[in-house]
This record gives C-alpha cells, sequence and structure tokens, in this order.
C-alpha cells in the first residue's frame, strides 16, 4: 500500500512537472505570436509621406513665402521638419496649413545680395512614424529692376523749316524696382528732363 501510495504521488508529480514545463515553454511562444502579430498590425498602420521638390522664385533682400508639400494617402497632420538650413538667408517658423494637414509655409528672407541662388531640404511625417527622406528647395533670386516697355511711340508728320511738331511715349515699367532717372535730348528733340515710372 505504501509503495502504491508513492507511485501514485510520483506519477502526480511527474505530470505535475510536465504541465509546468509546458505552461513555461507555450507561454512565451504564444506572447511571442502575439508581438508578431501586433508589429504586422502597427507596420501596417505607419504612414510615411514624400516631401516634394519645390522651385521658389524671390527678389534680392526680399521675403518669399513658401509651401512645403508631402505626398502622403492620409488625412492625418503632416509634420514638416527643416533638415538643412539656407546659407544665404533665414527661414522662419514653419506654420502648418489647417485645411490641408499635407502642406505647410515658411517665410524665406534673403540676406546676401550677391548671391541669387540659395536652397534648403526639408522632411516629413505623420504623427510618430519615420521620417521621410529629405526634398530641396531651389531658391531662383532676381535683383530689383526696372523693365521699361514701349507701348505707344509718337507719330511725327512732315516739319517745316522752323516749324515743330509733337508726339506722346506711353512708357510701361514691368520690373520690381522704380525707374527714375535724368533725360538727355540731343538738337533737335526735346522732351521732359525726367522720367519717373
Amino acid at each position: 500500500m505504501k509503495r502504491l501510495f508513492q507511485a501514485s504521488v510520483t506519477r502526480f508529480c511527474n505530470k505535475l512537472s510536465l504541465a509546468f514545463l509546458t505552461l513555461l515553454l507555450v507561454g512565451p511562444i504564444w506572447a511571442d505570436v502575439k508581438t508578431k502579430s501586433d508589429d504586422k498590425k502597427n507596420k501596417n498602420d505607419l504612414v510615411i509621406p514624400e516631401a516634394r521638390e519645390i522651385t521658389k522664385n524671390f527678389v534680392a533682400g526680399q521675403t518669399a513665402e513658401v509651401e512645403l508639400v508631402a505626398a502622403v494617402g492620409s488625412l492625418r497632420q503632416v509634420t514638416f521638419i527643416i533638415r538643412e538650413a539656407p546659407q544665404h538667408g533665414t527661414l522662419s517658423v514653419v506654420r502648418p496649413n489647417l485645411k490641408e494637414g499635407n502642406k505647410a509655409v515658411v517665410t524665406y528672407t534673403h540676406r546676401d545680395t550677391n548671391v541669387l541662388i540659395d536652397r534648403f531640404t526639408y522632411a516629413c511625417r505623420v504623427e510618430d512614424g519615420p521620417v521621410s527622406a529629405p526634398a530641396t528647395v531651389s531658391l531662383i533670386g532676381q535683383v530689383l529692376e526696372p523693365k521699361l516697355e514701349v507701348l505707344d511711340a509718337p507719330s511725327i508728320g512732315k516739319v517745316f523749316l522752323g516749324g515743330e511738331d509733337s508726339g506722346v511715349v506711353t512708357i510701361k515699367n514691368n520690373g520690381v524696382a522704380t525707374f527714375d532717372s535724368e533725360l538727355k535730348w540731343e538738337s533737335p528733340w526735346s522732351g521732359p528732363a525726367k522720367l519717373l515710372v
């Protein structure tokens, strides 16, 4: 009887040990499967936007608004990050577009009037997702200068000896600076001493 009881206790202990070992082994496997499944789900939820290349014109010594754009298949707000600052100007704080979450605006202020080409790079991300590859904003400047265009030339008829005739010239300034200059007329022509357009 004593021997039978010992055998039963031994079998019970063996079964208990086996059950305990099984739990120890199966538990981590189940946890690992669950973790891998969660990781897969999170990877599918990740949105990686693409920062777009941009070219922007500016006037030397002036400011220019630059719109940053991200290509993203989501309506969630995109965060824009300046990666490399411009060398010949400065940038303001990036201001998000509250109506279009994939856009933002930054103000570029040109400083070095001797250099008319500048650039900076930016990247973007959605929430805490991965950051996109950087994109370049190419800045091309132009000098403040007037560009005069003659719209109407004067029509001068026949002029007899000792007589005179006059006409009207219409000039338009298509440039980004004022034209202000003294005018010199060669004989027999005459006209205003100064032109301000």
